[in-house]
């Protein structure tokens, strides 16, 4: 994800698990920033932890351009750390402890990159034309399979390069996958070319290839053989809200008002980006627009329009919002009852538990949470 947002100017200093960090790069910044927040445990997180980790690499790979490091043997392996907790995440939602282990121990290597580097600029305000890049990707899933001595084994790694990094001449560092450099030889809205090794790989806007599987040098296992899948696509919808979503956050963080007209701009089009994602069949975003609409600081997701959430996530579940198999509902469902009375906009209780016990026998761990959060202090309602 590409955030276009910034660090007001001067040094933003924290506290990270006793550690006092400080730094004038925006995207350090914001590195910093996540990891704080990370610290804590996340079923009271204001800002999903999925979310974070997938925001991570990205302004990782900000500050490695901006400080001109990018082949820095140090910042391509915190680059791997953060590969690591956001896979391990991804499979146990409950190893938080992990997790926060991987990336507060990242904290000094950020620190002495920090040092090292050249120097950053001052934090500039956020580019009012920001809005007008092309909603496209360029993205690269490289698969490994791994032998260690006897032992199979396997894991994924993701590279997403916005629209705005993708220009002729420029190289596609993808060495943090295992597959070294890609040189853009050209680019448009409609079609990609590249040059990989002796290899051009051609893609117009939407498709797909495939290159491999061949193997790479890894002196960790016995065998790493990688195949490689890139795609040209544009960004959907939904995560092109996401996108707008946490900017408008992290305007929200910096001071706690009633109203923010300075946002008011990007709070509609992030509501209108999810409104055409609900229209195009992406039901999973209702719990999410209900909360954005019901809430006046995106940063807390305060609800203070109990009434239009209900209304709103009514008319999704109306749709099948909440069956179990809507992941990122339930993700959503989950972070609003956290920061909120679930009370406050669960009217109808009964209609609620059915709701959440047929996800929890299907496997939703967020579901299950919801009912220990709900019930846990009273006596659980008894079934049927």
């Amino acid at each position: 994800m590409t955030l276009a947002d910034h660090i007001p100017a001067g040094k933003y200093c924290c506290d990270i698990d006793g550690q006092s960090v400080s730094t004038a790069d925006e995207h350090l910044a914001h590195i910093y920033d996540y990891i704080r927040r990370m610290a804590g445990n996340p079923d009271n997180a204001a800002t999903p932890w999925f979310f974070i980790l997938e925001c991570l690499p990205t302004e990782l790979r900000g500050f490695a351009e901006r400080r001109d490091i990018a082949d820095d043997p140090l910042l391509l392996d915190v680059g791997k750390r953060f590969n690591l907790a956001q896979e391990i995440y991804e499979m146990d939602e409950t190893d938080a402890d992990t997790v926060r282990g991987i990336l507060t121990g990242c904290v000094a290597d950020l620190q002495y990159l920090d040092s090292h580097a050249r120097p950053a600029e001052t934090a500039t305000p956020p580019d009012d034309d920001a809005d007008d890049t092309p909603p496209i990707e360029l993205k690269l899933v490289a698969v490994h399979r791994t032998r260690d001595m006897s032992v199979a084994g396997g894991y994924e790694e993701k590279l997403l390069v916005p629209y705005k990094d993708l220009r002729t001449g420029r190289t596609v560092d993808c060495r943090e996958l295992g597959c070294g450099r890609m040189k853009v030889l050209d680019v448009s809205e409609t079609h990609i070319r590249l040059r990989w090794g002796d290899e051009e790989l051609a893609l117009d806007i939407g498709g797909k290839t495939t290159v491999g599987p061949f193997l790479v040098d890894n002196p960790m296992l016995s065998v790493d053989e990688v195949t490689l899948t890139l795609e040209y696509w544009v960004i959907p919808l939904y995560y092109q809200a996401l996108d707008v979503v946490l900017r408008v956050s992290r305007e929200h963080e910096k001071e706690f008002r009633s109203v923010y007209p300075a946002t008011t701009r990007l709070e509609e089009r992030a509501l209108r980006l999810l409104d055409r994602a609900i229209a195009g069949g992406m039901i999973e975003a209702y719990p999410l627009k209900a909360l954005l609409e019901a809430s006046n600081n995106w940063a807390t997701c305060v609800i203070v329009r109990p009434g239009l959430f209900r209304l709103v996530l009514l008319e999704g579940i109306g749709l099948g919002c909440l069956a179990p198999d809507k992941t990122l509902a339930w993700e959503w469902m989950e972070t609003a009852a956290v920061n909120n009375d679930p009370a406050t906009f669960m009217d109808d209780m009964d209609r609620y538990y059915d709701l959440l016990a047929d996800a929890a026998e299907n496997g939703v761990a967020e579901a299950r949470r919801l009912m220990d959060r709900i019930w846990e202090p009273e006596q659980i309602i008894e079934e049927d």
